[in-house]
């Protein structure tokens, strides 16, 4: 558990600084999430763009038995949770077609759905 530490007299703070009393690692930028995740992250390149680590980059439809439409459903997805509806026009798929797509990422283990109405994509290595 990570914990962003707060003011001890704001009583907002109470919460994550009584987790960081309890052991909670602090997180004090990005890159302590990135650490705690084990995660590599985008490395620029010569022209400033972002370039993928090997533990980001989306797996071949073959590699993981997926559609290039699951890919393209995958690539739209983000690591916080994200309404279903809003997804499904985003992608320009028929909702049945973008369920199917959804079905088979989550049993791939690449999703999660917290309702049913919403879905997160699953942060490499913590399936």
């Amino acid at each position: 558990v990570l914990a962003v530490p707060g003011f001890p007299w704001a009583s907002t703070a109470h919460g994550t600084n009584a987790l960081l009393a309890d052991g909670a690692e602090i997180c004090r930028d990005p890159m302590d999430v990135v650490a705690a995740l084990a995660l590599t992250c985008p490395k620029p390149t010569k022209k400033g763009q972002m370039q993928l680590g090997a533990a980001d980059a989306t797996p071949s439809a073959s590699s993981m038995g997926l559609s290039e439409d699951d890919l393209a459903v995958l690539g739209k997805l983000e690591y916080v949770t994200l309404d279903i509806g809003w997804l499904v026009r985003r992608c320009g798929l028929t909702t049945d077609r973008f369920l199917g797509c959804l079905g088979r990422l989550e049993l791939a283990g690449l999703v999660k759905m917290p309702t049913p109405s919403t879905v997160i994509r699953v942060a490499p290595g913590s399936r």
